[in-house]
């Protein structure tokens, strides 16, 4: 168990790597963006243009690769590499078809969609532009499954990292030369195209043994579920934006989407164990071994726990600075909403343990069932504070999404809830986290600059890690994991943090 509690650290530390380059990259992007397009307006239309290339993704890929992923790594914690070969090769063959199929749908009416999101045709190159993006991301989607489901979290880590950095500064570098909304997809399609070449040239040895067919009716079957969710994760990540933009108008929305991106990308950081032990909880489901599974969950709960909480309270505790540094001081009635908000995502440490241990099971109904009731919650909770409070009332209403999500998840797995998640890791780092956050928000009140942003930083880190020294949170165990997770160079260094902690 520790040489496994090992790896799915080391696999979490990839897919974490990854979440902070995607973080620091988009945050450069976004800075830069809003700064060098011609216009507002055309910001909107960037927006615009994302949010369709989400849509079409969502509706075209029937959440196959989830399925795809979830099979390939079952078949082989079984030993059944013939069936997880023949997987692969099904998924590939799908994935060229549905690759094909939504770029010649954006290329074909690229004019209608101009006209249904601007407002005029005259726009439709951007559309034309999208459809060779779509080609990669679409097919990227299947070949990253296969990485994915083989736990081949290195090479995940090293695509996603180059393709991000690419994509940021291909579309950066297309803005200084004054292409404008034309620039930014042009390096969406370099950085996109990157990723498939990458992904494929990683799973080439797949690639070359694929022969067989894997029953498509099996595969839908695993993933319509989760196709389900998936329509309505869109919705799930757009209603409050919808019913702010028609309640309250487009000021607001703008006061409103610093505060949603500055969450979004925080609260990437929870899902990065889950994401790594996901093909090692489905292995285990095609031993047959649910004790091996729930305490896989339980250890992962318990670091997720520790490192998200403190993060999340963090960022409720510096609402304030990190709106005026990331988005500037014209957008600064936003970070209550975002103190709201974050606040509500403390619960994300363990909603995606749960997530995980569900769908590896392969009871993914539910997922429908939970985002139903989120978005309902959300919809009626933003249409009732939205009028009065704007974007604070949005906040609301996405926190009570967040939670409703959770919570509905959680009562389904309620036989299982004490095997499941280490509650008490949970709590204890909740409070804990909440006093830090005290802490940092006296200091953000006493000594205000969002220059001192890093000081904020570091004053909470080191609160953060008095207090676990001094409650005793980390054990011997998370010490030995804790060393073994660095290279050999740096365990000294390691070691002697360790032991002050346990100490």
């Amino acid at each position: 168990m520790n040489d496994e509690k090992v790896r799915l650290a080391r696999s979490a530390a990839y897919i974490a790597a990854q979440t902070v380059v995607s973080i620091i990259t988009g945050i450069v992007y976004f800075a830069f963006a809003a700064r060098l397009l011609p216009t507002i307006a055309d910001l909107g239309k960037v927006s615009a243009i994302t949010m369709f290339s989400s849509l079409l993704l969502t509706v075209l890929i029937f959440a196959l690769p989830s399925a795809i992923s979830k099979y390939y790594s079952e078949f082989l914690g079984k030993g059944i590499s013939s069936d997880a070969i023949s997987v692969a090769y099904t998924g590939f063959k799908i994935g060229t078809i549905l690759a094909v199929f939504g770029g010649g749908f954006c290329l074909l009416f690229a004019p209608a969609l101009s006209l249904i999101f601007f407002g005029s045709e005259a726009e439709a190159i951007f559309f034309r532009m999208l459809a060779l993006d779509i080609l990669a991301l679409f097919f990227s989607q299947f070949s990253f499954s296969l990485l994915y489901g083989s736990q081949r979290f290195k090479e995940l880590s090293i695509t996603s990292i180059l393709s991000n950095l690419v994509r940021a500064v291909a579309a950066i570098s297309f803005l200084l030369l004054g292409l404008g909304i034309a620039g930014i997809i042009l390096g969406w399609i370099i950085a996109d195209f990157l990723f498939l070449f990458l992904s494929l040239l990683f799973c080439r040895d797949i690639i070359r043994k694929m022969r067989g067919a894997f029953p498509l009716f099996t595969l839908l079957k695993y993933s319509a579920p989760i196709y389900g969710s998936n329509i309505l994760g869109y919705l799930q990540s757009t209603i409050d934006r919808y019913i702010v933009l028609g309640l309250a108008g487009a000021h607001t929305l703008g006061i409103y989407s610093p505060a949603t991106t500055a969450v979004l990308y925080v609260s990437s950081l929870s899902g990065s164990l889950a994401s790594a032990i996901f093909p090692r909880v489905s292995g285990l489901f095609g031993k047959g071994d649910i004790h091996g599974i729930l305490r896989t969950t339980k250890v992962a709960s318990r670091y997720s726990a520790i490192i998200y909480s403190p993060l999340a309270l963090g960022l409720a505790a510096t609402a304030l600075p990190t709106v005026d540094l990331f988005a500037g001081s014209r957008y600064i009635e936003g970070s209550p909403a975002l103190a709201i908000m974050a606040v509500a995502s403390v619960v994300l440490s363990l909603h995606y343990i749960v997530y995980t241990y569900i769908a590896s099971i392969g009871k993914t109904f539910v997922f429908f069932i939970s985002q139903a009731v989120a978005i309902i919650a959300c919809t009626f909770v933003s249409i009732f504070f939205v009028p009065q409070l704007g974007a604070v009332g949005a906040a609301i209403g996405r926190s009570a999404l967040i939670l409703a999500n959770f919570f509905t998840m959680l009562l389904y797995v309620k036989s299982e809830i004490r095997d499941l998640i280490d509650w008490k890791c949970f709590f204890t780092s909740l409070i804990i986290s909440s006093i830090m956050s005290i802490f940092v928000s006296i200091f953000v009140r006493a000594y205000y600059s969002k220059y001192l942003m890093p000081a904020y930083i570091v004053i909470g880190g080191i609160v953060y890690i008095i207090m676990l020294k001094t409650l005793k949170i980390v054990n011997n165990a998370d010490l030995e994991l804790l060393i073994a997770l660095f290279p050999q160079r740096l365990r000294g260094l390691a070691t002697k943090f360790g032991h002050f902690l346990v100490s």
